[in-house]
């Protein structure tokens, strides 16, 4: 019923549609519709000129963060080898090689000769924020820092355990350069490097050489010439995060399991989010060190720059879009005028003017005017076999009449017994004339079309016919709302749905059929259905039956023809907008319901209202008389 409704409002929203349109210009719709190709051509030439554009943008962006990565990484490389350089020129000293070897406790001479080479290899460079020497034999820690104003007490000799170093000892032993690159401890740090002293005869280490670098050497890394916010980032062999001028990096990279970014391998470039913006990400890894550099560029100044070189592209293309408007009216116009031409004459010729028109201007506009001639030329020959079709018709009118003759004098033959009937007390039979003579005249009606309290009167008298034949086995009950008595609906519709819930619901051992005749209105529908209390219907003879409604055509099986020339007859009277459903089930609760949907047309119900106001003044008007 739902699907119905829906369909039924979607056929009112397409005519609508199709009215309107068919009260617009030929010239309008084809304007409109060139337009909006010409709109739609337009906007995907310009969508697809954009995102290659961006892509070609992002391709050349990616290039150039390739090779300033290159570049840099390579600057880097250069820096750590003399980062690596310097490690080692303790070794070039023999005093102070020899104290790294021995394994007796220092003397004083040699803490201070120590002291003064750190504080030489401290200053020695501009770009070192701590320097450390531990002394593995030893088990000492010298260090160095700019923390304190006195130059002597800034050495300091701390005793540690050899524990503390050994994780960093094995990291430099396994690196093929002795060295290892971590996170700085502290902000104004790049990152801190450790590098070994090896003993030449056995290549054990001796030494752990270890200093933290300052930012000089961001300059280099950060530098940018591109207009872009471009941010770098910093990674060691192992994945650690040394160096990020981008905040949420710096805040969010924590140990593996914790690290909320992932970076393109070496060599490629990805799409990453972070924080909600997407940044074009390319990385370069050094091949001595393992150093990964990381470039990343906001994606939306890159699709900026696509949009404000695509701006006076799509300038240009308005102001052609606006010629080729105009163009295309004109030629519309020109292209049209002869059908104008034409519709005009025809209004003429529906006011009796059938001269003939000549136009051309196209091999069919040439023949359409050919065809509107020949089409005059045969209107008053069309005339007269008007007016022959028309005495024809009051002939076939008579010869209707005279074939009711014979249908009245039957009526009134079964009034006549009876009369006889009655006046021998014979009421059943009495009854049953009646009855069928109601029928019967009822049936030799002209209308197709009749109110649904004339309809009930005529199944009142079918149930009195079988109610005398089957007695108490038959039990009929109503429920009809008293609204939809006034509606008009085709004549012998219910009696072939009560008829088959009494033919069909008593088969096998059902000796008894109750049945329930419903009628009311819903939405814009009026809804009647017949159900009994049978052996039902299997679901195979009702996919029979749906088959035989789709096919158009009678149905070959005789116990289905009322249904399927009922389904036939609404269909196309109702011009398709209503339905016959059948609901069943077979067994112990079984049933059948038989439901008739038609539409409602307001029009119908004023004509029987007025008809029967009409019929009852009448009526009082005889009585008066």
């Amino acid at each position: 019923m739902a699907d119905i409704i829906k369909s039924h409002k979607q056929n009112k929203l397409s005519i609508s549609i199709r009215q309107r349109m068919d009260k617009a210009p030929l010239w309008l719709e084809l304007t409109t519709i060139l337009t909006i190709l010409m709109i739609l051509l337009t906007a995907a030439l310009t969508t697809a000129t954009y995102r290659r554009n961006r892509q070609v943008t992002l391709s050349s962006e990616t290039e150039t963060s390739r090779q300033m990565l290159q570049l840099k990484t390579m600057n880097l490389e250069r820096y750590i080898d003399e980062l690596a350089a310097f490690s080692i020129q303790s070794v070039y000293d023999n005093s102070l090689y020899a104290s790294m070897q021995s394994r007796t406790p220092l003397s004083d001479t040699e803490r201070s000769s120590i002291s003064s080479y750190i504080r030489g290899f401290y200053y020695s460079r501009s770009d070192l924020n701590s320097f450390m020497m531990y002394l593995i034999n030893q088990g000492l820690d010298v260090g160095y820092s700019s923390g304190s104003t006195v130059g002597y007490e800034r050495v300091r000799f701390k005793a540690v355990d050899s524990a503390d170093y050994t994780s960093i000892i094995e990291s430099c032993n396994e690196s093929p350069n002795n060295c290892s690159i971590l996170p700085a401890s502290s902000s104004n740090s790049l990152f801190h490097f450790d590098h070994t002293i090896v003993r030449v005869r056995d290549n054990s280490p001796i030494a752990l050489i270890s200093f933290d670098v300052d930012l000089t050497e961001l300059e280099g890394l950060t530098q940018n010439s591109t207009g872009l916010d471009r941010f770098i980032v910093l990674l060691n062999s192992e994945g650690d995060l040394l160096y990020s001028d981008l905040d949420y990096i710096t805040d969010n990279y924590g140990p593996d399991s914790e690290r909320v970014v992932l970076f393109p391998e070496s060599g490629s470039s990805d799409t990453i989010t972070l924080n909600g913006v997407k940044y074009l990400s390319v990385s370069e890894a050094d091949s001595k060190y393992g150093l990964k550099l990381v470039s990343l560029v906001p994606v939306g100044q890159l699709t900026q720059k696509v949009r404000s070189a695509s701006f006076d592209a799509v300038l240009e293309q308005i102001m052609f879009f606006a010629l080729a408007i105009v163009l295309i009216f004109l030629l519309v116009r020109w292209l049209t005028q002869p059908l104008s031409v034409l519709s005009s004459k025809q209004e003429k010729a529906g006011t009796g003017d059938f001269s003939s028109i000549d136009i051309g201007r196209s091999r069919e506009i040439k023949a359409l005017s050919n065809s509107f001639n020949e089409m005059t030329t045969h209107i008053g020959s069309l005339i007269d076999q008007n007016y022959a079709s028309e005495l024809n018709e009051k002939t076939a009118q008579l010869a209707a009449l005279e074939a009711q003759m014979n249908p009245h004098f039957l009526y009134n033959t079964l009034q006549a017994i009876g009369s006889e009937a009655l006046m021998h007390d014979e009421m059943d039979v009495y009854t049953m004339l009646t009855s069928l003579a109601g029928n019967l005249r009822y049936s030799i009606k002209a209308a197709a079309e009749v109110p649904l309290q004339d309809e009930m009167k005529y199944v009142d008298n079918y149930i009195r016919l079988q109610k005398v034949r089957m007695g108490d086995r038959l039990t009929v009950s109503q429920k009809i709302d008293p609204a939809t008595l006034v509606a008009l609906i085709p004549k012998i519709s219910i009696q072939p749905l009560v008829e088959n819930s009494i033919q069909h619901g008593i088969q096998g051992d059902r000796t008894s059929v109750k049945i329930l005749i419903e009628a009311f209105y819903k939405g814009d529908y009026l809804v009647i259905r017949v159900t009994d209390d049978g052996i039902g219907i299997s679901p195979e003879d009702i996919g029979n039956l749906n088959n035989s409604f789709t096919r158009q055509t009678l149905a070959d099986n005789g116990a289905s023809i009322g249904l399927t020339n009922l389904y036939h007859r609404i269909r196309l009277m109702y011009e398709n907008d209503a339905a016959l459903q059948i609901k069943s089930e077979t067994g112990e609760s079984s049933y059948t319901s038989v439901t008739m949907i038609l539409s409602v047309n307001s029009s119908r119900i004023t004509e029987v209202t007025k008809k029967q106001t009409s019929d009852t003044e009448t009526e009082q008007t005889k009585q008066n008389v």
